[in-house]
């Protein structure tokens, strides 16, 4: 089995995988919000065939085909919510240039081992574990097992009666840049506390999205921010975290509220301040925003004005693409810029879109792509595929 961290798929990330995580399909950073997927090849022996590929109920959205993903033997396990054991079954091709006996024993054939370890003539299946949480590896055994520090796509080791793997050259993709801060699914709010001022740096924190909370934020008067942001299901608190822009000025828990806007006081003006949302169920993380960028009035520093996209409609045919241009318009003001005009699609499994707004049909249904500037203002661009 080999492990793509996005929809690339022109490199494998990990070969001969013995371990994975539900990522984002278009930055490949770890996702903890329930909307994570794991893409996954399956390569069998010479001589065998994939025959069935099965998860958990409950625990995921779908299983997308090959058909589906349109790369021969590529899966795509959708919306990963928990842990999960993904049962992949392969079939012993058998070949009928010779007349075949009426019975064949079990010893005549290689034998293979089920997810439960149970002999199936021609038939294997290898248990694979899914865990939107830790990146830490945990024995095979432990699989399904879901523990402190634990998660991973565990694939058990081939029993020895099994036919032995071909040697497969190890393929390295360069490490994309990671964002400072990751943020586990499952972590207390202490902990998340703990990981988000612990690290230093303007980047986004891992897992986090644009388009479920949406954070903005806006000068008012020259010694106060405004904050404003997107109401998520079932979060029971928000906490909001800043501090000055800049990579030494670690980020600090500024409040908590239930509310969906908040006027931060008491700021320099004239200065860049930075801010990220935190979305809490209880304990649980159901979403991080962005890194918002804002300055506070008095001075010449300024913020944009609005995003402007060139359509707010598109048709897409699947596995084709279509591109978006955006501009961000600023007033009298000179911006400096912390962030690019980004671009972020609210399924991935319809359309996804790159930071140069090419966006690429997945699969029918409609989505919408976030066009949005460092300081939250945004426009939205419907997606029809078809």
């Amino acid at each position: 089995v080999d492990v793509y961290y996005t929809q690339d798929y022109t490199k494998a990330d990990e070969t001969a995988a013995a371990g994975a995580v539900a990522r984002d399909g278009k930055t490949g950073y770890p996702v903890i919000s329930g909307d994570g997927q794991v893409n996954f090849k399956v390569i069998p022996e010479e001589g065998y065939a994939v025959s069935d590929v099965k998860a958990e109920a409950g625990t995921y959205k779908n299983i997308k085909t090959p058909d589906e993903t349109g790369t021969a033997g590529l899966y795509r396990l959708t919306k990963v919510t928990a842990s999960t054991n993904v049962v992949i079954t392969v079939t012993e091709c058998v070949h009928e240039e010779t007349e075949k006996p009426e019975e064949q024993s079990t010893e005549e054939r290689d034998p293979a081992v089920s997810g439960t370890g149970t002999h199936v003539p021609g038939d294997a299946g290898s248990t694979v574990s899914v865990d939107t949480a830790a990146q830490t590896k945990v024995p095979a055994a432990a699989a399904g097992n879901r523990t402190a520090g634990s998660g991973e796509i565990f694939v058990p080791a081939e029993p020895a009666a099994a036919k032995p793997a071909v040697a497969k050259p190890t393929v390295t993709k360069p490490a994309a840049a990671k964002p400072d801060r990751t943020v586990t699914d499952g972590m207390s709010a202490a902990k998340v506390h703990s990981v988000i001022t612990g690290q230093a740096g303007d980047g986004d924190a891992a897992g986090s999205t644009f388009y479920l909370l949406r954070l903005s934020g806006s000068p008012q008067k020259n010694s106060s921010v405004k904050l404003k942001w997107k109401k998520v299901k079932g979060a029971s608190k928000y906490v909001i975290y800043g501090n000055k822009c800049g990579k030494k000025n670690r980020m600090k828990k500024i409040a908590e509220t239930k509310k969906t806007s908040r006027v931060i006081r008491k700021l320099k003006k004239n200065t860049y301040y930075k801010y990220l949302v935190v979305a809490l169920k209880k304990n649980k993380v159901l979403a991080i925003s962005r890194m918002t960028h804002v300055a506070t009035g008095g001075g010449s520093k300024g913020n944009p004005v609005s995003v402007q996209a060139d359509r707010k409609r598109i048709k897409v045919k699947v596995r084709k693409t279509k591109k978006i241009s955006a501009k961000v318009k600023t007033g009298t003001l000179k911006v400096s810029r912390h962030r690019r005009v980004a671009f972020e699609s609210s399924d991935p499994e319809v359309a996804r879109v790159d930071q140069k707004g090419k966006v690429t049909g997945v699969s029918r249904g409609s989505c919408t792509i976030y066009v949005y500037a460092q300081n939250g203002k945004y426009a939205k661009v419907k997606v029809d595929v078809s």
